[in-house]
């Protein structure tokens, strides 16, 4: 089990369960998907990040309708946020999870709802890889 993937999951459940169209995922212990990456996880989120661009439909999938939502929400793209920044936002939560779960490291422990440098330098670390 990773902890961190088990981790991101957690999160998307303790923040998305009852929002429409996120399906929450079986963290029992019996449960085959507990803090293992698979389309289970990656579909949840998928639909989390969905759900905080607005869209009303959540899928499976990332079409244009998620491209269309997303360049809308930032028009200039998601830019790292300096190191004293405060704000948080589900969106930063996700990508952290999103990291995890394709195997990079942020270098924190848990999810923070920022984008800061170590963040930053594990998508970097993803593009060269």
């Amino acid at each position: 089990m990773d902890v961190m993937v088990y981790e991101t999951q957690k999160w998307l459940n303790e923040n998305y369960t009852g929002k429409n169209g996120y399906i929450p995922l079986d963290l029992s212990d019996e449960s085959e998907i507990k803090g293992r990456t698979g389309w289970t996880t990656i579909y949840a989120l998928l639909r989390a990040f969905q759900i905080r661009l607005g869209i009303e439909k959540p899928a499976d999938s990332f079409g244009p309708a998620t491209r269309a939502a997303f360049n809308s929400n930032f028009e200039n793209g998601i830019i790292e946020q300096a190191e004293d920044s405060e704000e948080e936002d589900d969106i930063y939560a996700i990508i952290q999870g999103a990291l995890w779960c394709k195997g990079y490291s942020t270098g924190l422990g848990t999810i923070t709802r920022q984008f800061k440098k170590s963040v930053g330098d594990a998508i970097k670390l993803l593009k060269r890889e």
